[in-house]
């Protein structure tokens, strides 16, 4: 069967649900302007956790569906915060994806963001201050 797209269901917003408009009263309905707001925002962390092979559930198990699951991870994992750490050199932070220390500050010494050389997201934290 080919169901339309259910969302969790509000009573409080509902105004038409008369308990037969989708057949499970107060819990799905096909009217987004009708639904709850979403439990949990999805951060790439849970993200990255939900599309885990071994966590996933529900998907069809297919090359393409895995190499998509996997090529979605890379990317996520890549938004992921890390902290920087010493490298070995005297006051270098380097990346703890790539192991570069060279990419992490701009032209005019300002610290970016991203690593220049794989992408990964930054965390300056206190402790990189140290």
């Amino acid at each position: 069967m080919n169901f339309p797209k259910l969302y969790e269901c509000d009573p409080q917003k509902n105004t038409e649900c008369n308990k037969r408009n989708c057949g499970n009263p107060c819990k799905y309905t096909t009217r987004k302007e009708f639904s709850r707001e979403p439990s949990e925002k999805m951060t790439p962390e849970l993200a990255f956790m939900v599309l885990d092979a071994t966590r996933r559930e529900r998907c069809e198990d297919t090359p393409r569906t895995r190499a998509a699951c996997n090529v979605a991870q890379g990317a996520l994992y890549l938004q992921m915060k890390a902290s920087p750490y010493p490298d070995g050199d005297e006051n270098v932070l380097a990346c703890q994806n790539c192991k570069s220390g060279e990419y992490l500050y701009n032209e005019d010494g300002n610290r970016n963001s991203f690593c220049g050389q794989c992408g990964k997201a930054i965390d300056w934290g206190e402790e990189a201050d140290k």
